[in-house]
């Protein structure tokens, strides 16, 4: 993780402190795959739901799993588009609400059997669904007159203090008991509750069935197919599955990616599919996977800042991208609108290689959290990669190098064993995560090209055994152990700052590309 190339903080925060939004209907959307077509507010675009999360490992065959429930719910959910206002869900109600439990990705398909619909639902059932799908309860329905448009609606009642900024309908043909959907509108500031409802109500009154196209698929824009593992393969069809309903959005395979993205600079995307197989090569090189990898990379790329912000989360909203273990998947801003076609394309590249090693350290070790030092260093690091024909060789830009040689100017020295035993709390603390990265990124630099280039053996091997200890044994103390043995950490840290005050040894190191050896 790492702040990159951010936004002017009133660009971020503006949505925090403006008035709210007014929810006016704007333009219809259609969503062939269901066969429906609604009007959406003002404004608001389609939004991917967040994939699931891998919530536990299984002890006996270290499976991930997933919350059932979870689970369901975004199977469920036909489409999903949000603004500053709040956000507008359509869930297609086809199976009933499982018990909480763990299961793998798997079994999933036997829990849910979609080609099925369920038999006729009771007022009882649909409250059910209703409440375990919004976390809500739902108390009752009002049954509202029945459309000319041959639509049965009734409107689910809420109790709790979030019913007065939620508004949902249950909406089906009246001729097809079977074929339900909930329409859920939220809104993200308190608002007067009639004229909330009245802006709810006109989305449900302009809801249209017709019959459902199932040839309907996601663009897909390259024609290869990719290759993989029964687990890659299912890896890409719950991505697939996410953005079945959105317009705008696409994707791209490779052999070990899949980029899905609403980005409209296509072009760009598909130079960054090709250099981020590279890059991978470059990643293995220096590091090589101590597992086999039978996840596939999601990478997401969105089109515009608030988008990615509200996907991410609060949280996250400083940086400009994020792996995501959990979610398994790398999620990319763009910088802001007016940034230049070739601004946009290099900064998003960089995060990728940066969020990029994060997501491919994570499969390559066999899913190990490694310490902040040695993980932000690395991302670091490999934010420099050049390409040479079909070679990736990590450099040293002139901006880095010039920002890395004043972090030691007047050779200032650094407690290298305080920044080895940083905690996540202390390495993205707001005072100090700046120079964190960058003593990281530092450190690790002069450990796989400076000291090795400038014949300090003693210190070239660190970066290899860590690297190989932690993947065995998990334990970031034997694994420090192991990589820096007798070193001298206080004299490292004399090395380290005599190395970045000397343009020779410098120029050395950037010459030097001999990654571990596997």
């Amino acid at each position: 993780m790492k702040k990159h190339l951010l936004l002017a903080a009133a660009l971020l925060s503006s949505a925090l402190f403006a008035a709210p939004a007014q929810l006016r209907p704007g333009p219809t959307e259609t969503l062939p795959g269901v066969g429906i077509k609604l009007r959406i507010f003002r404004d608001f675009t389609p939004a991917p739901l967040p994939l699931p999360a891998v919530r536990w490992t299984r002890r006996a065959d270290q499976a991930k799993l997933f919350s059932a429930v979870e689970l369901w719910r975004h199977r469920e959910t036909a489409g999903v588009w949000s603004g500053d206002a709040g956000t507008v869900l359509l869930a297609a109600i086809t199976q009933p609400p499982p018990d909480e439990k763990a299961v793998s990705e798997d079994e999933a398909p036997r829990l849910f059997n979609t080609a099925q619909p369920p038999g006729k639902w009771d007022e009882a059932a649909l409250l059910g669904w209703a409440g375990r799908f919004t976390g809500m309860e739902a108390v009752s329905l009002k049954e509202l007159d029945s459309s000319p448009l041959g639509r049965t609606v009734r409107e689910v009642v809420f109790s709790g203090k979030d019913a007065q900024n939620t508004a949902a309908f249950l909406i089906w043909p009246s001729r097809e008991e079977n074929r339900k959907f909930l329409l859920l509108v939220t809104s993200a500031a308190a608002r007067d509750a009639g004229q909330f409802r009245k802006a709810a109500g006109q989305l449900a009154d302009s809801v249209e069935f017709f019959r459902p196209d199932a040839s309907a698929t996601v663009r897909r824009l390259n024609r290869n197919t990719a290759a993989g593992s029964e687990t890659m393969q299912a890896s890409r069809e719950r991505v697939i599955r996410n953005i079945r309903n959105l317009s705008g959005w696409w994707y791209l395979e490779s052999p070990n990616y899949i980029f899905v993205s609403n980005q409209t600079d296509r072009r760009g995307m598909e130079r960054l599919r090709r250099e981020i197989e590279r890059a991978r090569n470059c990643f293995m090189s220096w590091f090589p996977p101590q597992v086999r990898i039978n996840e596939v990379s999601v990478v997401r790329i969105f089109n515009d800042r608030d988008e990615y912000t509200r996907y991410v989360g609060g949280e996250m909203e400083w940086t400009g991208g994020v792996w995501q273990p959990a979610r398994r998947e790398l999620v990319i801003s763009p910088l802001s609108w007016d940034a230049s076609e070739e601004r946009q394309r290099e900064a998003i590249a960089k995060i990728a290689f940066h969020e990029g090693f994060h997501q491919y350290l994570h499969y390559a070790s066999g899913e190990l959290h490694f310490p902040l030092w040695f993980n932000e260093g690395g991302a670091e690091f490999f934010e420099g990669i050049e390409f040479r024909g079909a070679t990736g060789l990590v450099g040293l830009p002139d901006p880095l190098k010039r920002r890395l040689a004043r972090l030691f100017a007047f050779k200032k020295k650094y407690d290298l064993d305080e920044l080895i035993r940083m905690n996540r709390e202390q390495f993205y603390n707001r005072e100090t995560r700046d120079r964190n990265y960058q003593l990281a990124n530092a450190l690790v630099y002069y450990l796989l090209k400076g000291a090795p280039a400038n014949g300090q053996k003693e210190y070239a091997g660190i970066m290899s055994r860590y690297y190989l200890t932690f993947s065995k044994t998990r334990n970031p103390e034997t694994a420090q152990k192991a990589a820096f043995g007798t070193v001298d950490l206080k004299r490292l840290s004399a090395d380290l700052t005599a190395f970045w005050n000397d343009e020779r040894q410098i120029r050395r190191s950037i010459r030097y590309n001999t990654p571990m050896k596997r």
